[in-house]
C-alpha cells in the first residue's frame, strides 16, 4: 500500500486546477501581480509531482492478482469536479484571497485524504489516466486507476494497492 505521503500528494494535486482558475479570475479582476506567478509555479509543480507519484506507484507497489467481475468507467466525474471546485471561483461576485483559497485547499486535503473516497483528478486525466469502478469475486468494489482504456473485465489481471479501496493497474 502507498504511504500516507503519496496519498496526500495525490489528493493535493487534484485541486491544482483550482489554482489556475483562481489566477485567471484574480488577474481579470485586479491585474497581474507577482503572486500570480508563484501560484502558477505551485500549480505546475503539483502537476509534475502527480505524474512522478503515479509513475512511482505503478513501479514500486507490490502486484496483487485479482479476478474482476464488473468494470465501469467513471471518468465522467469531470463535470462534478468543474461544478464543485472550479465554477465558484470563476463567478464574478467571488473575490477569494490566496489565503482563503489555501484554507479551502487544506480542508479539502484533509477531508479527501483521510477518507476512502478519491475524487476525480484532472491532472491524472491530463496525463492519460482513466478511472474505473471494478467489482471483484469477493464482492468488494474498488476504484482502479489505469493508463489503458479498459473495456472487458478480463483486461485487468494484476494491480498495485494505493489504499484499501484504490488500486492502480500494473500493466501499461
Amino acid at each position: 500500500m502507498a504511504s500516507i505521503i503519496a496519498r496526500l500528494l495525490l489528493t493535493l494535486t487534484s485541486i491544482a486546477p483550482v489554482l489556475v482558475v483562481w489566477c485567471i479570475a484574480d488577474i481579470s479582476r485586479h491585474g497581474w501581480s507577482e503572486r500570480h506567478a508563484y501560484v502558477l509555479i505551485v500549480g505546475t509543480l503539483l502537476a509534475l509531482v502527480c505524474l512522478l507519484v503515479m509513475l512511482g506507484l505503478a513501479r514500486q507497489l507490490p502486484k496483487i492478482s485479482l479476478k474482476v467481475t464488473t468494470i465501469k468507467a467513471t471518468d465522467t466525474e469531470v463535470v462534478a469536479f468543474i461544478v464543485t471546485y472550479l465554477l465558484p471561483l470563476a463567478g464574478p461576485s467571488q473575490d477569494l484571497s490566496i489565503w482563503a483559497l489555501a484554507l479551502i485547499g487544506i480542508l479539502l486535503l484533509i477531508a479527501l485524504s483521510t477518507s476512502n473516497a478519491f475524487t476525480f483528478n484532472p491532472i491524472m486525466a491530463a496525463f492519460g489516466y482513466h478511472f474505473y469502478e471494478i467489482g471483484t469475486e469477493g464482492g468488494t468494489t474498488f476504484l482502479l486507476i489505469s493508463r489503458r482504456n479498459l473495456i472487458a473485465k478480463g483486461d485487468v489481471k494484476s494491480v498495485g494497492r494505493i489504499s484499501p479501496y484504490i488500486l492502480i493497474d500494473s500493466k501499461r
